[in-house]
């Protein structure tokens, strides 16, 4: 999975496309929709719209994948361009959506990972070090000058 984060950013836009979110009502009633998170569309993450315009607003464009930490935990990520670095950075979706900085922890009220509905999303104080929302603020304003 790794493997997608390191492609040409040609290659990534090209997936982006290929890979288009399905509108979708949830059980609540409300608009929704499925994010493809491989080639194959047997991985989805659900988001409302409202979430996925404000992810999508902070330059979250890229493909979005499902990425493992390490230890066994799975996120959804997607790549922007990192304003101090200039080179694309992966960043968790989630903390893009909540607007989650340096001290706090996501959590998953059903403990879906996948699931990226506001409703499901919940932040604590944690030992968090990223704080992906700020990288993607950053970008979008270089990319406005």
């Amino acid at each position: 999975m790794r493997a997608e984060a390191a492609r040409p950013v040609s290659e990534r836009s090209r997936l982006a496309q290929e890979r288009q979110p399905i509108p979708f009502i949830d059980e609540f009633g409300q608009r929704c929709l499925r994010v493809p998170l491989d080639s194959k569309g047997k991985k989805y993450a659900v988001i409302d719209e409202a979430s996925y315009q404000r992810a999508t607003a902070g330059k979250a464009t890229g493909a979005w994948l499902l990425n493992d930490n390490g230890s066994g935990n799975v996120y959804v990520r997607c790549s922007i361009l990192a304003s101090a670095t200039g080179k694309q950075t992966l960043v968790q979706v989630a903390r893009l959506i909540s607007g989650v900085g340096r001290g706090k922890i996501m959590r998953y009220a059903n403990e879906d990972r996948l699931d990226l509905r506001a409703s499901n999303l919940t932040t604590r104080r944690g030992p968090s070090k990223r704080c992906d929302v700020h990288m993607a603020r950053l970008s979008e304003m270089e990319a406005a000058v």
